[in-house]
């Protein structure tokens, strides 16, 4: 998965620059905005009724991951114009993670 990453990264920042990848994580940001939108309206016309089946949640899953998987795809590519270390990244997500549980016990 990360050569292919890597792969497709290269191609696309070779042909269109690294401004043009930033612009693209914007689009694709704003894109996963306006799913966890609807996703949240989902949940809470879920949780505001007496239903328990989800049949009246006007939710597609498949366009939520699509477009998580497409956040996915471009912060890795702006780790790449970064520079970033990956190793770091995850640290800083752990220490994350870490407050939050130390915050909620």
């Amino acid at each position: 998965m990360k050569d292919l990453q890597t792969k497709a990264f290269e191609l696309l920042n070779t042909k269109f620059g690294n401004k043009a990848q930033m612009v693209k994580a914007i689009e694709e940001l704003a894109e996963l905005n306006e799913a966890t939108n609807k996703l949240i309206q989902g949940l809470c016309h879920y949780l505001n009724k007496d239903v328990n089946d989800g049949s009246h949640m006007d939710v597609d899953r498949l366009d939520i991951m699509s477009e998580i998987a497409d956040v996915q795809i471009v912060t890795g590519f702006l780790i790449k114009i970064f520079d970033f270390n990956q190793d770091n990244i995850d640290m800083i997500k752990i220490d994350k993670l870490n407050k939050v549980i130390k915050n909620n016990e």
